[in-house]
């Protein structure tokens, strides 16, 4: 039961013991800020010399497409892999009642006994008042 519940909680030595990312991952996130960048100044360099164009050139819109989806591709391969849901540790009613049984926020007196005394005094004198 211990390893269960040392295996569904994460600890630092989880943070180490992930595989490093592929340096082709970084080399393609790296190309697809390039791109971007190229685009960018391709945008700009058109504004100067035809300021009345009012739509990119294709070559640029495709460029911008292409490192977005090169940006997309090397984010997904960076991700450190998923870990496994684990259904049945998480449910476990030893940790609910960890989790939502502070006794900071226990209610021990309230005033619903005297309040409830003073509404049945209430209706009694109402029935005695309309009898």
């Amino acid at each position: 039961r211990d390893e269960e519940d040392a295996a569904a909680t994460c600890s630092v030595d989880d943070a180490a013991s992930m595989p490093r990312a592929s340096p082709g991952a970084r080399a393609v996130s790296v190309l697809a800020v390039a791109l971007l960048v190229h685009a960018g100044f391709s945008t700009i360099h058109l504004k100067g010399v035809a300021p009345d164009a009012k739509l990119p050139p294709v070559d640029v819109v495709v460029e911008v497409l292409a490192a977005f989806a090169l940006a997309v591709l090397s984010a997904l391969a960076l991700l450190p892999p998923l870990k496994p849901i684990r259904l049945a540790a998480a449910l476990s009613p030893e940790l609910l009642d960890a989790a939502f049984h502070c006794p900071d926020f226990a209610v021990v007196q309230h005033r619903g006994r005297a309040l409830a005394a003073r509404r049945r005094a209430a209706t009694k004198t109402a029935e005695r008042g309309s009898s």
